[in-house]
Formats: C-alpha cells, structure tokens, sequence
C-alpha cells in the first residue's frame, strides 16, 4: 500500500527473475547482470499482456538486485534509479529502455538541478537574447535577425539552448521563459525600428515550442505583447521546428492558422533532419523555410547534395515559401547557394550572434558609414 512494494508473483529460479508492482508500475528485478538487456529487450511484450479489469500499466522499470551491505544501496536509492531510468527512456521515445550507471545517474541528478533552477531564471535577470542577422541574397540587406537565448547561469557560466530548453520544456517552464523572449525581442526590435537601425520591412524570428502552441491563450498573448511594442504582426517571425508540424494536434494547428491570419510571419525551422510529411508541409502554411544547416553543409565542396538542396528549394517555392540557409560558414557555400536560388543565407559567415547592446553599436556605425537606414553583409 502506497509507497510499499507489494509482491505479485515469483518466477521460478531458472528464469532467475522477481517480478512485483508498485504505484501500478512493473518492477522487474534480475538476479544476473548478463539478463539486464535481454530482459530490457524483451519487455516491451509485457504491453500486450491481458491485464485484470480495472488494472492498467503505468510504467515498467528494471532493477538489478544488489547484493551490497553498503548504507547507500537502500530500496529508495534502487526506485531512485528506476525513475531515473524511466525518465530517459521516455525521453527518448516510446518503447524505450536505459541503463542507469554512475555517469547516467550524475547526468540526471545535473539535469533535476537545472529544472529547478529555470523557475528562477526570468526572476532572477538571468536570460539574454543574442541576435544573429539573416541575410537576403539578392540585395545584401539584413531583412531580419534571429533571437537566440541565453541562459547566465550564477554558477555553470552561459549556457545555450540545447543544454537546457528541453528540460524547460518538460517542465512547463517554457510557458513563461517563452513569454519573456517573445516580449524582449519584439522590445528590441521595436527600439531599432524608432532609432532608425533598421526599416519597416524589418522583422524578429523568435523560436516557439509546441508546448507554447498549444496554450489555449498563446495567440491572444502573442498579438498582446505586439500591440503593446506598437509592432506590426508582420514584424514578428515564429519559427517552428520540424518535429513540430510532423506531430500536428488540433490546437497547433489552430494557433498556427490563426496566427498566419492576423499577419504574423512562421518559418518552419531546421528541415531537412526530421520526418516532415509533404502534406504538413503543406498544411503548416509557413511563410519561409529554413534548410538545416547539415543539409548544405557541403556546397561548393561536393556536388552531390546540389540536387537535393535544389528539389527542397524548388519545392518551398512552389509552396510560396521564401528559403533560408542556416549555418552558412564558406564563401563557396554562399556562391552555391545563390546558383541554385536560395532567397536568403544565416550563420558566421554573414555575422556571429550578438547581444542587443552590440548589435546597436555595430549598426550604428555601419550606418554612419554607409549614411544608410539598412546594414549590409558581405554577400
């Protein structure tokens, strides 16, 4: 009862397994290391087991019997484990397994800590946007910026995105961190615009989740924080990642539309790494594309990704999608990307991210020098 664990059944010694239950999830508990992946392997059958009326399975775990007379290996260190275990293995999908040892274990106790930390990081002034420049090809104007985040951690340095936005995002601490960019960026934005650093035609790429899309209230929040910077829609791009049209539910799909229809720009983000279907892609009603950086990684060094990059472009055109490069690092990449039509370029080669406060500095005088309202890259 409650947190005890109840045993239900024995098997016999020559399959060498206990089997018992606890908060209606399945704990299997080998007796032999050897058993740990084979048993990890053969598991998932145990979905397809006729459970008793009522009885439903929540989750499995597998622990390996320890014989130990040390105080640190308790049965709550052993359920420990099996959270943590079960916690990776969901994060990777569905039908998965993961195998807890020392490194794994420090891993996700890092990762807990950081979960716990984020609720802290908007109050705490800890975030920051950077802004790396896009960059059209035909005239050599910046036409947007990306704003990238950035976390100031009080004591692990700045760290970026990939080591802690899906840990916000699992969380729920996306919601608020997600609104906290939206409202930056379209406030720097909104200050360039009136200090003349870039025209009207200008707009701010901001990457949302599909967590924040599924908000009942993510729309009405979005078109707020426009309004109150006295920003068209137009001027705000959102860029949504590949997995999450892929995965299109009822309440995405209507924030998207809705989004697209009171004007503001999305950009479906990072394709061509992930298993978008045509009919999403079609269905998604983006306004710019931007191809993942592995994609055109190698232009201008082998020929043999032309014609894939050349159908992605030809196809997002027939869609009325602008493209965007990403990861632009080569000046024959650029050239390459010209021949084969590509509307516009990012990445550092056109300009590194930067923070607000240096990106004023720089376009200011860029402008001084060039007596002109929109800065230029070297394209």
């Amino acid at each position: 009862e409650g947190d005890e664990l109840v045993w239900v059944n024995r098997c016999s010694a020559r399959d060498g397994v206990l089997l018992g239950s606890c908060d209606g999830q399945l704990i299997l508990f080998p007796t032999d290391d050897d058993q740990l992946r084979p048993m990890a392997r053969s598991a998932r059958g145990v979905r397809a087991m006729k459970l008793a009326p009522g009885a439903r399975l929540v989750g499995m775990a597998i622990l390996r019997a320890v014989r130990d007379t040390s105080p640190d290996v308790t049965a709550d260190s052993l359920l420990r484990d099996a959270d943590v275990a079960l916690y990776q293995a969901k994060a990777t999908g569905k039908d998965r397994w993961s195998l807890i040892n020392d490194s794994s274990r420090a891993e996700a106790l890092r990762s807990v800590s950081i979960a716990a930390e984020l609720g802290d990081a908007v109050a705490g002034r800890e975030l920051e946007l950077f802004f790396q420049p896009v960059v059209s090809l035909a005239t050599g104007a910046i036409d947007s910026f990306e704003a990238l985040l950035r976390w100031n951690h009080p004591t692990r340095g700045r760290l970026t995105p990939a080591q802690f936005l899906h840990l916000a995002d699992e969380s729920g601490s996306i919601v608020p961190i997600g609104d906290w960019v939206l409202t930056q960026a379209c406030r720097d934005a909104c200050a360039w615009l009136a200090a003349g650093l870039v025209d009207s035609s200008f707009s701010v790429h901001v990457n949302v989740s599909a967590r924040q899309l599924q908000e009942d209230t993510f729309v009405e929040r979005v078109l707020a924080i426009t309004r109150s910077m006295d920003l068209e829609p137009s001027q705000l791009t959102l860029d949504v990642d590949e997995r999450t049209i892929h995965d299109l539910q009822g309440s995405t799909t209507r924030a998207l539309k809705a989004l697209r229809r009171v004007g503001v720009q999305l950009s479906l983000d990072n394709f061509g790494v992930g298993v978008s279907s045509l009919t999403a892609l079609r269905q998604c009603g983006a306004n710019i594309l931007k191809l993942d950086g592995t994609v055109a990684r190698d232009l201008g060094v082998s020929n043999d990704d032309d014609p894939i990059v050349r159908a992605i472009i030809q196809l997002a055109h027939a869609l009325d999608m602008q493209v965007v490069a990403e990861w632009v690092t080569s000046a024959d990449q650029l050239h390459r990307l010209r021949v084969l039509g590509c509307d516009m370029v990012q990445g550092y080669l056109l300009g590194e991210p930067a923070g607000a406060e240096a990106f004023v500095a720089r376009s200011s005088a860029a402008n001084a020098t060039a007596g002109a309202r929109s800065m230029h890259a070297p394209v």
